[in-house]
């Protein structure tokens, strides 16, 4: 399928995360024409912190990182657009059709993360952003010296928590893993000073009038009224996959099968980073994975 309207690329990646970055910095590297489609700013989750604590790349600060990557991509040659990807048209030029008009490719890389997970209790819409935030990062100075409690489950969790506990007078936190799986946000947690963690804990409900109050949660067959100014929701990400969820197959987490190549099942459509299956869900493997997609298109382009 083709449109004389689409603007004419031969790589289309949608997302400007390190991951999409990376594929469009190598694709552009290799003589390919390259367009990056990104909905908010290029740096994808490093956006949400102010450090990044990587294996291989050790702590650095998240902003700088993303410049760079950003930067790179664009030396190299590839172009940015801030546009949000509402269609993909599988074809032998695939379409994708955006707020800002439509992009064909011959590959498109499927680059478009994941997104905060919510606990889905009442109150946690209805406050979203007015006590309750998904982001310590951006929110937790505005906590400054005021209690909070941060609901955590998984890796960052506890990352998450220690972050925040350096701007405000008391956090708790509230342990949503199970059993073993309290390795991640509570197994690594340095409790005391001002900041307590309570395990095995229900929330129920957020209160509050017009901002944030409270947290109601059972504990231990009691039901337990915290008082708390914010509530962050730290647990964990859903992979964003509703442009192709039709299109390719997913996994039981909901994330892109992908082969070796990193190919998604169909000619010319690859995913990388968070919102392909196994994915590490780490900065470098997240890197390494647009350099596997990019080179894989290269060779089709040489065929």
């Amino acid at each position: 399928m083709s449109d004389p309207e689409a603007q004419q690329f031969d790589v289309v990646v949608v997302g400007a995360g390190i991951a999409g970055l990376s594929a469009a910095t190598t694709a552009a590297g290799l003589g390919l024409s390259v367009v990056v489609l990104e909905q908010l700013a290029p740096g994808g989750q490093l956006l949400d912190s102010s450090t990044v604590q990587d294996d291989e790349l050790g702590e650095q600060p998240a902003a700088d990182l993303a410049a760079a990557a950003m930067g790179r991509a664009m030396d190299a040659g590839a172009v940015l657009e801030f546009t949000n990807a509402s269609k993909l048209v599988p074809g032998e030029r695939h379409l994708v059709e955006t707020d800002a008009g439509i992009y064909s490719g011959a590959a498109v890389v499927l680059a478009m993360g994941s997104t905060p997970s919510r606990v889905e209790i009442p109150g946690e819409a209805e406050f979203a952003g007015r006590g309750v935030s998904y982001c310590v990062a951006c929110d937790g100075p505005l906590f400054s010296g005021k209690p909070v409690v941060l609901l955590g489950a998984g890796r960052y969790a506890a990352k998450e928590a220690q972050e925040l506990r350096e701007f405000v007078s008391q956090i708790t936190v509230i342990s949503l893993d199970d059993g073993d799986a309290e390795v991640g946000s509570a197994g690594s947690l340095e409790t005391g000073g001002n900041l307590q963690l309570i395990r095995g804990a229900k929330p129920v409900s957020i209160e509050g009038e017009g901002s944030v109050s409270g947290i109601r949660v059972i504990h231990e067959d009691r039901e337990l009224q915290l008082d708390a100014l914010g509530v962050f929701v730290c647990a964990g990400r859903t992979p964003a996959t509703d442009l192709v969820r039709e299109l390719v197959e997913l996994d039981l987490e909901g994330r892109i099968v992908v082969d070796d190549s990193l190919n998604a099942g169909r000619p010319g459509l690859y995913a990388v980073g968070d919102v392909r299956a196994h994915s590490p869900q780490r900065i470098s493997s997240a890197a390494a994975d647009g350099v596997t997609a990019a080179n894989s298109i290269a060779i089709h382009f040489n065929h």
